[in-house]
């Protein structure tokens, strides 16, 4: 699904209403010869642009998640939180509640794609006429169930995006401060990029409000890229083939923690517990300065790069990549 479909819905005015009708649209009801992916719209408060979606219940958690602008409705940027459950579309009626995502989806993020299933999805926005260079505004986000490392595991609904660890407050945020979520993390400082993917980036966090089983623990998760991002994979790159026999790693999520023995053999909440469906990252970075969106067959099948937040001439392009066929 992408903004450029016959009767897709735009980006115009460019506010937070707008983020929801597209929602509205590629999850729900569907536009022109589209279908829709299969959610639901449990609540909603339309004057207050304010949202909640469910994921499936029957090939999905049944999760959901609250979609508002951020402060007032003519906002341009978005504030998300996922929940077990929900009764309404006021915060106080999750339950269960992820952390409170701030993501600054700025006007200028006119052009947007989805990828995903009834499950979960990934949403795209990226600037309306740049591409992947420096200065380069984007924004990804995942919303869904993540594949668990145990089956059973209650609680695998999630939403990323920049918080402060907590469920009740959020951060301001722009593309000039701070990361701006885990899957569209700013480049603009080597240490940026490295803490995004490295599982322990205190503003890419994830809130898994229970353990495995349902237990009342609460336990930080972050995106978790295995293996050393070294600077020099970091340059601008403007070569779109992959480095022979270079490592393709799934991107899984671990527990925000020091490494000791107990930690790496709980299995409430284990140190790795999941990972995002459909989702490589790559310790290298490519398709500096071509055209968005970028598409690349990886082994076999059609994936499409997530770009870089560039906040400076030294870095830009795509390191992770979405399967667009198959997430197994």
């Amino acid at each position: 699904m992408r903004w450029d479909d016959p009767g897709a819905p735009q980006r115009s005015p460019a506010d937070a209403a707008s983020i929801v009708n597209i929602l509205k649209k590629c999850l729900v009801d569907g536009y022109g010869d589209t279908d829709p992916l299969g959610w639901t719209l449990e609540f909603e408060d339309a004057p207050g642009g304010v949202a909640v979606f469910r994921n499936s219940p029957v090939t999905g958690s049944g999760g959901y998640f609250r979609i508002s602008p951020y402060n007032v409705p003519t906002n341009a940027y978005i504030r998300t939180q996922s929940a077990m459950a929900a009764t309404g579309s006021a915060p106080a009626d999750l339950f269960a509640p992820g952390y409170l995502n701030s993501v600054p989806t700025e006007a200028a993020l006119t052009r947007w794609i989805i990828v995903g299933d009834e499950r979960a999805f990934y949403f795209l926005l990226h600037h309306s006429t740049t591409d992947f260079v420096s200065s380069t505004m984007s924004v990804a986000m995942f919303i869904g169930d993540f594949t668990p490392v145990i089956p059973t595991d209650v609680a695998t609904f999630i939403c990323t995006g920049a918080n402060a660890n907590s469920v009740t407050s959020s951060l301001t945020v722009n593309f000039t401060s701070i990361n701006t979520g885990p899957l569209s993390c700013a480049s603009g400082r080597t240490n940026q990029l490295i803490n995004a993917l490295g599982g322990d980036n205190s503003r890419s966090r994830l809130g898994i409000p229970t353990g495995v089983s349902g237990s009342s623990s609460y336990n930080p998760y972050a995106l978790y890229l295995a293996g050393e991002i070294g600077e020099s994979y970091l340059a601008n790159a403007d070569n779109t083939e992959f480095p022979a026999g270079g490592l393709i790693q799934p991107v899984a999520l671990k527990r925000d923690v020091s490494v000791s023995q107990s930690r790496m053999t709980d299995v409430e909440n284990p140190f790795i517990r999941g990972y995002l469906p459909g989702l490589i990252g790559l310790g290298w970075k490519t398709h500096y300065g071509t055209p968005w969106p970028a598409f690349k067959e990886i082994e076999n099948a059609q994936h499409l790069g997530v770009a870089l937040n560039s906040l400076s001439s030294t870095y830009g392009g795509v390191m992770l990549w979405i399967n667009t066929e198959d997430w197994g």
